[in-house]
C-alpha cells in the first residue's frame, strides 16, 4: 500500500488507519495557510526583540498544540500531499459514520488487503480527538488491512456530499505524477464490483443509484481553522507579556569600589590556516589579528544596574561628558537587572529618562570586555578597548 495514502501509528502496527492531515495539507487545500494565519494573529504591538523577547511562546504552544492534535502520533511517517492522493487506488469509497457501524466493518472486512480501494472519511466526531478518531476506525477493522484514511482535501476536490459515493479514477501512469481522471461519480452504493461493471456507460458518470445518508464528521482543515481563529491572540500576547520580567535570569555584577581604568588587547592568534576556496591565504596559523585594526570601534557602551539610583545618577552625569566631547558615533546602554515586580512600568520609566532603549547584559558581552564591576564605560583607544569602572558612594 502506499504510504503517501495510509501510515501504520505507534499505537497501532497492524492497522492502517491513518490522517492525511498536515501542516502541508492545509497550505494545500484551497489556498488556505494556517502558518500564514497564525503568523498574522500574533503580530504584536510592541517590539520586544531586544530583550531576547519570548511573548509569542506560549501562543506558539497552542498552536503546535494544535497541529500535533490533528497529526498522527507518529510524525515520522506523516504523508506528504502530492499532486496524486490516490496511491494505487483506483475507487475510493467515501463513507461516514451515519452508514452504520455494522455496515461499515463489513465494508471493510470485504476489501480488506484490496490496493484499488481507499475508504475515505471527511474527519472524526465533533469534539473527539484525533488519536481516539483512529482508535475509534481501527476497531472497527476486523482482518486484514484496508486502506482507510481521514482526508477532507478528497472531499472537496470530488464534491463529495452524501454518502457513501464511489469515485473511480483512472489508473497510475507510468512516471506515477501524471493527473488521475475521473471516470465514474456514483452514489448510493458501497458495490466496487458493480461500478467497475457499469463504469464503461458514460451515464455511469455521475449517477445514484441507491439510498444515501449524510456525512456527520465536519471536514477536519474547517475544525483547525476555527480553533486557530478561537484563539485569543491579544489576550496570549498580555500573558506572555505580563510574566515576561518574571522569567528573565539576569548577571549580577557588584558595584565598584572604586574608580579605575584599565585596557583589554583583543588581538587574537590564529590557530589554523585559513584560506579562500580557490587556495588563497587569508590567514596564517599563527598570524595575531586585532579587530580593532580591522573596523574601528567608534561607540560607548555604558554598563549598569537599571535597579541602582546611584548608578543611574553616575550613567547620566557621565552622558553629559560625552555629549560635550561630541566624540561618539552611537552610545548604547546595558543593564545587569529590571525590577521585576514592577515590569514594564519600570522600563519605560529607565527609557524615558535617558531617552534610549535599555538592553540586557548577555554572557558574550560580559565576557568580551571582562567586565568585573559597574557601572562601567567601554570605549576604544590605540587599538585597545579601555573600561573605566566608576566608583559608587
Amino acid at each position: 500500500m502506499n504510504k503517501l495514502l495510509a501510515a501504520h501509528t505507534r499505537y497501532f502496527k497492524n492497522s492502517v488507519v491513518a490522517s492525511i492531515i498536515s501542516i502541508g495539507a492545509l497550505q494545500c487545500a484551497w489556498g488556505f495557510d494556517l502558518s500564514e494565519l497564525v503568523k498574522n494573529k500574533q503580530k504584536a504591538d510592541v517590539d520586544l526583540s531586544q530583550f531576547e523577547n519570548k511573548y509569542s511562546v506560549e501562543a506558539k504552544a497552542a498552536v503546535n498544540k494544535l497541529l500535533s492534535d490533528l497529526k498522527d502520533q507518529n510524525t515520522s511517517q506523516l504523508p506528504k500531499v502530492e499532486q496524486d492522493q490516490y496511491g494505487d487506488a483506483k475507487f475510493l469509497v467515501f463513507i461516514s459514520k451515519s452508514m452504520g457501524e455494522s455496515n461499515l466493518k463489513q465494508l471493510f472486512n470485504e476489501y480488506a488487503d484490496n490496493p484499488d480501494v481507499l475508504f475515505v472519511f471527511r474527519g472524526i466526531d465533533a469534539g473527539e480527538s484525533l488519536a481516539n478518531g483512529i482508535l475509534r476506525i481501527h476497531n472497527m477493522i476486523k482482518t486484514g488491512t484496508p486502506n482507510v484514511v481521514i482526508n477532507p482535501v478528497l472531499y472537496k476536490e470530488h464534491a463529495i456530499e452524501v454518502v457513501p459515493t464511489i469515485v473511480k479514477v483512472s489508473e497510475r501512469g507510468e512516471y506515477k505524477k501524471e493527473k488521475r481522471t475521473v471516470i465514474a461519480h456514483v452514489e448510493g452504493t458501497t458495490s466496487v464490483e458493480w461500478v467497475k461493471r457499469n463504469s464503461k456507460n458514460l451515464n455511469t458518470f455521475k449517477k445514484r443509484v441507491g439510498p444515501i445518508e449524510n456525512i456527520i464528521e465536519p471536514d477536519l482543515i474547517e475544525v483547525a481553522k476555527n480553533k486557530v481563529l478561537e484563539i485569543d491572540w491579544e489576550e496570549k500576547k498580555k500573558q506572555a507579556m505580563a510574566g515576561f520580567w518574571g522569567k528573565q535570569d539576569y548577571l549580577d555584577l557588584p558595584r565598584a569600589a572604586k574608580s579605575i581604568k584599565r585596557e583589554i588587547d583583543p588581538t587574537v592568534v590564529i590557530t589554523a590556516d585559513i584560506k579562500t576556496p580557490d587556495g588563497n591565504y587569508v590567514r596564517r596559523k599563527g598570524d595575531r589579528v586585532n579587530p580593532l585594526e580591522v573596523r574601528d570601534f567608534s561607540q560607548a557602551i555604558f554598563v549598569f544596574d537599571a535597579t541602582d539610583k546611584k548608578q543611574v545618577a553616575i550613567v547620566k552625569e557621565q552622558l553629559g561628558f560625552l555629549k560635550e566631547k561630541n566624540k561618539y558615533k552611537k552610545v548604547t546602554l546595558i543593564s545587569t537587572s529590571f525590577d521585576k515586580e514592577r515590569g514594564w512600568d519600570f522600563y519605560r520609566e529607565i527609557t524615558d529618562s535617558f531617552d534610549l532603549p535599555v538592553f540586557k547584559l548577555t554572557p558574550d558581552v560580559m565576557k568580551t570586555f571582562q567586565l568585573g564591576a559597574v557601572p562601567s564605560l567601554i570605549t576604544a583607544s590605540n587599538k585597545r578597548f579601555v573600561i573605566n569602572e566608576f566608583e559608587v558612594k
